[in-house]
């Protein structure tokens, strides 16, 4: 049974993004070593998810898996500052790890998040120059993310 918007969790909400992933067919490890951070700790993300054969997804990142951070913050405060960690980590393993990952997602829920927050990491990641893997960290609502993954789970 899903748990009620308001009493959801941080981990509810991996779970839930987890869940999304794995009806569209993909296979998702949850919390995964995957490499080292930018300072020298391992780096776990909530979720890698590999898409099906014969998918959008698997014609896009072939074997490569698509790395995805959740973050849910119920009200705002200094979680925010956080994401700038999160955000960094998921490019430094993109950019360590090109042969095994092909993407990074940051998905963020909740009504903890400004919206100036989340258009200033959107610009933010758009007006980088790309890393010599060309890719770039995504920020998506859960909204966005669940419509992605739909498009991404379609036969080719």
């Amino acid at each position: 049974m899903a748990t009620p918007a308001a009493m959801m969790t941080g981990r509810d909400f991996e779970d839930k993004c987890r869940r999304i992933a794995r009806r569209r067919q993909c296979a998702v490890t949850a919390n995964p070593m995957v490499g080292q951070t930018p300072w020298g700790t391992r780096h776990h993300p909530d979720a890698v998810v590999h898409f099906a054969k014969g998918t959008v997804g698997y014609a896009r990142f072939k074997r490569k898996g698509l790395l995805v951070e959740c973050k849910l913050q119920k009200v705002s405060g200094s979680a925010e500052r956080k994401l700038f960690s999160e955000f960094e980590t998921l490019r430094y393993t993109l950019e360590q790890q090109s042969s095994q990952y092909g993407a990074a997602w940051l998905v963020l829920d909740g009504k903890g998040w400004t919206p100036k927050l989340i258009s200033y990491l959107q610009s933010y990641n758009s007006g980088r120059k790309a890393g010599p893997t060309g890719r770039r960290v995504q920020v998506l609502t859960a909204k966005e993310y669940s419509t992605r993954m739909k498009m991404l789970a379609e036969p080719v």
